[in-house]
């Protein structure tokens, strides 16, 4: 018998689960200044040209961060996730890639895990008994990435009794990341 998280994907009765989505609604680093890593993708296939055509048919969500900075926010987060009483097994990471800035090196731990379907790969090590958090940062980097700075953290076997600490969500706001309280619910349906 298996249940689901509503809406979100995750299916297991057995895992606790809390659940957290937010905004990047400004910089994250107001007063800082980063190098510019715009590149200019060449135009060969056409999905390049279809993107190029649909730009102004985009929902307009506005780019807080580039390239360096989303590594250095991603770094932020990690280090506000990992250092908390609820000290995870594992943090599992969905972000774009490719990418044309290197991963920083406190990113490449072997308690860190990058990968695309991380709601199924993490739900399947959490069935192990192992606390997980795992992060969906979907921050727009660029004009031509159809992303709508959504930030969304689940926290699987995490001693979390089913919300996410407020002391976090203060973190997460001094960031920039503002709770999306109509879509923060996330419970087991039966």
């Amino acid at each position: 018998m298996s249940s689901a998280l509503s809406n979100r994907g995750l299916r297991s009765p057995s895992v606790c689960v809390a659940h957290f989505r937010g905004r990047l609604v400004r910089a994250p680093y107001v007063g800082r200044i980063f190098p510019v890593t715009v590149f200019h993708a060449p135009l060969e296939t056409v999905d390049d040209f279809k993107k190029i055509a649909n730009i102004n048919r985009i929902p307009r969500h506005a780019v807080h961060v580039g390239f360096a900075e989303y590594y250095d926010l991603i770094e932020d987060l990690d280090r506000l996730l990992s250092s908390r009483a609820l000290c995870p097994d594992l943090r599992v990471y969905e972000v774009p890639m490719p990418s044309n800035v290197q991963i920083p090196l406190d990113l490449l731990d072997e308690g860190i895990l990058f990968c695309v379907g991380s709601l199924s790969i993490a739900e399947r090590i959490a069935e192990t008994g192992k606390s997980i958090v795992v992060v969906k940062p979907k921050f727009r980097r660029h004009l031509l990435e159809d992303l709508d700075n959504v930030f969304e953290a689940w926290m699987l076997n995490c001693s979390c009794s089913g919300s996410f600490p407020t002391d976090l969500i203060h973190e997460f706001m001094q960031l920039g990341i503002v709770e999306d309280v109509t879509e923060t619910e996330c419970t087991l349906d039966a």
